[in-house]
């Protein structure tokens, strides 16, 4: 019993010591998830309007806005994504 009871121990020690990774770990995944959720969301000509996408990281999270060119006025889309699980925290859009 004692040696099942190490084995067991055992084999769980080494998941313990595995650090968690983000799913959503690299700009580019962001950016693409950002642009699919942006474009279900307010359309493909309004997002394309605000090309480039600029994209800013944090420790937890992506923040990617839309950009206006000089001599547009308005607002711009806003969404912020979880790293380590891909959830939208924040989706906006100026006016």
């Amino acid at each position: 019993m004692k040696k099942l009871l190490i084995a067991l121990l055992l084999l769980f020690i080494p998941l313990s010591k595995v650090q968690a990774m983000d799913l959503i770990d690299k700009p580019d995944f962001a950016l693409k998830l950002a642009r699919l959720i942006l474009i279900e969301k307010y359309g493909k000509h309004n997002i394309g309007r605000q090309e480039p996408l600029i994209i800013k990281e944090t420790d937890l999270t992506w923040t990617i806005r839309g950009s206006l060119k000089p001599g547009y006025v308005g607002g711009v889309a806003l969404i912020e994504i979880r790293k380590n699980d891909g959830a939208v925290i924040r989706i906006s859009h100026g006016k």
